[in-house]
């Protein structure tokens, strides 16, 4: 999250007036009729929210509409409502927008629901939690989502300290998590928040790091560094009803004092479907009393302190004054400013109306308000705006955005930053990894033309996707419609639309599934069809006898669905690569998928369009004697082992054999075929006479019984030697 920029209320206040002084002395007003005035000064305020201070002040809380299962965000809400520091930040002079506008309007009574906070909490974070319509979400997601919503992670923030002893060997372990709410496990002694913090416990663990084996440890877990806000919760399974009660107040290890302010609580309802279905509420201690939230009746006081909790609310005890946010410089009405424009006004007016206009807010910059963000910092230095597009308007051309307009007069750098970036980037990541970074720079970088930074790179976003053997001068128009389709499925995944977010061309009409079959069986098959039978007809014809031996052999195991292994070792220099890319432009020139693997990343760059063993097949790192492939059998992977005519294997003779094992299992499997790997071809490429597997801590014996020649399959390979 970046930083907030804030100008000081002096500053803003001699802007407004030398803006008024001007506007009058130029009879600018006399333009405008009072609808239009009227307009102009909602717009700048960006609010039309009616303030009731009173009612922020006598605090007990908001009874909210549920008309689309929203009683998580109305709990919530209220929860936070009952923290003294967080009703003074909603209420700050400053006019809100977004997020805070929404929760200031619920506050001070102007809304009395919850779907304008639901609409932009999905539109910010609807890629990590589902705050869809009718859909009722949990009350952490909530909660973290607004203090992250409004920036306040850093006044909400604490570190949960972790400390296990072994009691088999004494070890300790210590750990460290900082978050804004953490959820305490319920043991069957904890009975209050302050058993939660400070009890010993007795626990299970699987393994010890020092004894190396399961046994039981004592856990002691402390809190540092707390901030404004103490926010904890139980650990339980919805409609678990154990009983913990809130400690009136919880004292620190550093003495700072927090005393609770809210409850969040759920009520266990009936099974729907197979889900759990209840009900949230929410109790809140105010003024020395506590109030029950419920948005299915009215708030009434409660004779008691809640018995039970999901969420428990504390905030620092210093922080809480009976002191509200000063009404002093409060929005005047306009009717009033009306008053003044025929002619009342004075000093006094004058300034009145400077407040009004000239109070700017905080703005955070995140993804959903990053227009909101540059228009505050543009308000700051365009002199006598009469309307939004001459706060857009510079050195005469009016930009599409604020952030255009404030890059433009050199507010804020250009997007050099992430040029050099994303070519530092492509050095590394290449193909669909490098199209993931440009979409993470763009949703996070905030580019200020992120169109041009899509056409300087948009030969990198595609390259991988042409012609494999082949160097062309501009991506074709295929490669850019493939690139398109697979960052907009990439950008919806995160939960935006590239078009009208960042004004990227529209992808072809074809959907790319990137989690689906579809996609990785595209992949295989993106290849320009005629290039291919060039490239094959070419290196054909550089093929000397011995070459075009194995080159036959293999298309016609292929072409005959003769499900042959081949073999094919030769000393360095004798045309290994030649005959295999051959064999595999050969192929794709007919419409047939080849894996292209190899056993080291290096040798993976060697062959068009190949990836490691490990990166095609999912296969393991540690292997057994019956071990498989980690792909799930309705996966893209599986598919296209599933079509594939041939699989290319290099620098074979590095493998181990358990490696080959663990594809032919897997291979027969998937392919619902008993011969040897499935009845697929198969061309393994190496020379003995180089590298063989690597053994750790094993002896020449060790290493010998891990090559292919000691394995099952070494009986069913036929053995070609390549002599030039």
């Amino acid at each position: 999250m970046l930083p907030s920029f804030i100008v000081s209320n002096s500053h803003v206040s001699r802007f407004v007036k030398k803006t008024w002084v001007r506007r009058k002395r130029n009879m600018i007003r006399a333009d405008f009729s009072a609808a239009k005035r009227a307009e102009l000064v909602n717009g700048f305020l960006c609010s039309n929210v009616n303030i009731d201070r009173q009612q922020a002040s006598t605090f007990k809380g908001r009874k909210l509409a549920n008309g689309s299962n929203t009683c998580y965000l109305n709990s919530t809400i209220n929860g936070l409502f009952s923290l003294k520091t967080f009703r003074n930040f909603i209420m700050a002079d400053e006019p809100v927008l977004g997020l805070k506008l929404a929760l200031k309007s619920i506050l001070t009574g102007a809304a009395n629901d919850a779907e304008n906070v639901r609409q932009l909490l999905a539109q910010e974070f609807g890629h990590v939690y589902d705050f869809s319509h009718g859909k009722q979400a949990y009350i952490g997601d909530a909660l973290v989502s607004l203090l992250e919503g409004l920036s306040l992670e850093e006044v909400s923030q604490y570190v949960l300290e972790i400390e296990r002893r072994c009691h088999l060997c004494c070890y300790k372990t210590k750990e460290s998590k900082a978050g804004a709410l953490h959820f305490f496990t319920l043991y069957e002694d904890t009975k209050s928040t302050y058993d939660m913090l400070h009890s010993d416990q007795i626990t299970e663990i699987d393994k010890c790091p020092g004894c190396d084996r399961g046994t039981f440890c004592k856990e002691k877990i402390s809190i540092s560094d707390p901030q404004k806000y103490l926010l904890i919760g139980c650990a339980r399974h919805l409609g678990n009803e154990q009983e913990v009660y809130p400690t009136e107040e919880l004292t620190m290890a550093d003495g700072s004092c927090y005393q609770i302010k809210s409850v969040i609580n759920y009520i266990s309802g009936s099974t729907v479907l197979g889900e759990e279905s209840g009900h949230y509420t929410t109790s809140l201690y105010m003024q020395n009393q506590w109030f029950l939230v419920n948005d299915l009746h009215d708030i009434t006081q409660m004779e008691s302190p809640p018995v039970s909790g999901i969420v428990f609310l504390y905030e620092l005890l210093e922080e809480q004054t009976d002191e509200e946010p000063s009404t002093e410089n409060d929005p005047v009405p306009f009717d009033e400013q009306e008053r003044h424009d025929n002619g009342e006004e004075n000093e006094e007016g004058l300034e009145m109306l400077s407040r009004e206009i000239g109070r700017i807010p905080v703005v955070a910059f995140t993804s959903f308000n990053r227009e909101h963000f540059h228009l505050r910092n543009l308000l700051h230095v365009v002199k006598g705006p009469k309307s939004f597009e001459d706060v857009r308007t510079v050195d005469g051309q009016v930009c599409p955005t604020y952030q255009a307009a404030a890059v433009k007069l050199g507010l804020f750098e250009d997007d050099t930053a992430l040029e050099q970036t994303l070519e530092e980037a492509f050095t590394v990541k290449i193909g669909r990894t490098f199209r993931h970074c440009f979409v993470i720079l763009l949703i996070h970088g905030s580019p200020s033309d992120p169109l041009a930074l899509y056409e300087k790179f948009q030969f990198k976003l595609c390259e991988d996707l042409g012609p494999k053997g082949q160097v062309l001068a501009e991506p074709t128009v295929a490669m850019k419609n493939q690139a398109l389709n697979e960052l907009n499925a990439m950008f919806k995944k995160q939960g935006f639309d590239m078009v009208e977010k960042f004004g990227l061309p529209p992808p072809t009409d074809v959907d790319y599934d990137l989690t689906g079959e579809k996609y990785e069986v595209q992949q295989e098959l993106a290849y320009d069809v005629e290039a291919e039978a060039e490239v094959a007809d070419s290196k054909k014809q550089m093929l000397n006898p011995g070459q075009r031996i194995v080159y036959d052999k293999v298309l016609s195991s292929v072409y005959n669905d003769e499900g042959r292994l081949i073999f094919l070792e030769a000393p360095g220099g004798t045309g290994k690569t030649l005959t295999t890319e051959a064999i595999i432009a050969e192929l794709r020139s007919q419409g047939h998928i080849v894996i292209a693997m190899a056993t080291t990343g290096i040798g993976a760059t060697l062959l068009p369009g190949a990836g490691t063993v490990h990166s095609k097949t999912k296969a393991g790192v540690e292997l057994h004697e019956k071990s498989m492939c980690n792909y799930e059998d309705n996966s893209g992977t599986a598919e296209v082992i599933r079509k594939a005519k041939l699989a290319v294997i290099d620098e074979a003779t590095i493998g181990p054999r358990l490696l080959y094992e663990c594809l032919d299992r897997s291979f027969k499997n998937t392919r619902d075929n008993d011969r040897p790997f499935g009845g697929m071809t198969v061309l393994f490429i190496g020379n003995w006479a180089q590298t063989l597997p690597v053994v750790p801590g094993g002896g020449p014996a060790d290493v010998i019984r891990q090559t292919l020649k000691r394995s099952y399959l070494w009986s069913k390979v036929l053995f070609h030697l390549l002599i030039i």
